[in-house]
């Protein structure tokens, strides 16, 4: 499966990106018109996550439904306003009011609901891409050729940290410099096959950043501006960038500097409606954080990268 694996993807051949803007546009807020549905056994994670419609004004979405924890939700709204400021491919999101009668399966909105003291509480929502993740894509393509129990063990150890092999291969992945860059900013640590929406041929969409700003339950008060986090693609990619891809990832790297200095992070607390959610005072240290690290990115990108040598071995007689 190792070996198999970088010729399933084919992320990004042609650019998902978006024209990059300086103002944070805000995040719709919808309701949810018609039950979800659970999602396939396959693509559900950690979160509880529904299918269904999303209402916004007259207009509706069909999209995923996640219902979190107030930080994991706090998170996605972050990663959503300022993602998609900077033109990366984020499918397009949705703050949605969601009563228990809305998703009656749901425990977790059930208890939100009850500590919030409230009829309704926010949920996420995310539009559907209609692409599959890079876990589903590499199963769906392998189980015609092997057992089920063998597909399901082999994916599971390209989960792990140590084991990143459907990253192996860069030249299938358009917007690596990027998503490297992105997750140091955001501090993401929990990028995984799941959370890649690919295409053949085509594009690829970033999801699921419930554990940004250090991590699921992250604790503002102790945030550093240069720590570094836990960057699964450039921990796997960075023994086998050449020189010259490390003097990209630089130059890139000073590009998106430039480009996050140029947004307006004093919109970020209504843009994302944080304050649904946290005092002034957190949301000003998020954007604190956020403002402060962009200056480290060097440091917790390019630079941690060894370059490996572009001379051949020499053969030992």
């Amino acid at each position: 499966m190792k070996a198999l694996l970088p010729a399933f993807i084919a992320i990004s051949r042609a650019s998902a990106i978006i024209e990059p803007m300086t103002n944070l546009s805000p995040i719709a807020v919808g309701r949810i018109p018609l039950e979800p549905v659970d999602i396939d056994e396959l693509d559900q994670g950690k979160n509880e996550v529904y299918q269904g419609m999303i209402a916004v004004g007259n207009e509706r979405y069909q999209s995923f439904i996640k219902v979190l924890p107030t930080k994991q939700l706090v998170n996605e709204l972050v990663a959503y306003v300022v993602g998609r400021a900077l033109g990366f491919p984020i499918p397009t999101g949705f703050l949605v009011r969601a009563s228990a009668s809305d998703i009656p399966d749901s425990q977790l909105l059930t208890e939100l609901i009850e500590q919030s003291g409230e009829e309704e509480v926010f949920v996420f929502g995310s539009q559907d891409a209609q692409l599959p993740s890079l876990a589903r894509y590499a199963r769906d393509i392998y189980v015609n050729n092997t057992e089920f129990d063998e597909v399901d063990e082999t994916l599971s150890s390209t989960r792990s940290d140590d084991d990143m092999t459907y990253f192996e291969d860069k030249d299938n992945f358009l917007l690596w410099k990027e998503l490297i860059i992105f997750d140091a900013w955001i501090a993401n640590t929990d990028r995984h096959p799941g959370n890649l929406l690919v295409a053949e041929g085509g594009n690829a969409f970033w999801i699921d950043h419930t554990h940004c700003l250090t991590g699921e339950d992250w604790d503002c008060d102790k945030w550093q501006d240069d720590a570094i986090c836990k960057n699964i693609v450039l921990t796997t990619w960075r023994q086998r960038c050449l020189p010259e891809e490390k003097m990209s990832l630089a130059s890139r790297t000073d590009e998106l500097i430039a480009q996050i200095n140029e947004l307006d992070l004093d919109q970020l607390s209504e843009s994302a409606h944080l304050l649904n959610f946290l005092t002034g005072a957190d949301a000003k240290k998020i954007q604190r954080f956020l403002e402060g690290r962009a200056q480290h990115l060097q440091s917790l990108g390019a630079q941690q990268i060894t370059p490996r040598s572009t001379q051949p071995r020499r053969e030992v007689s």
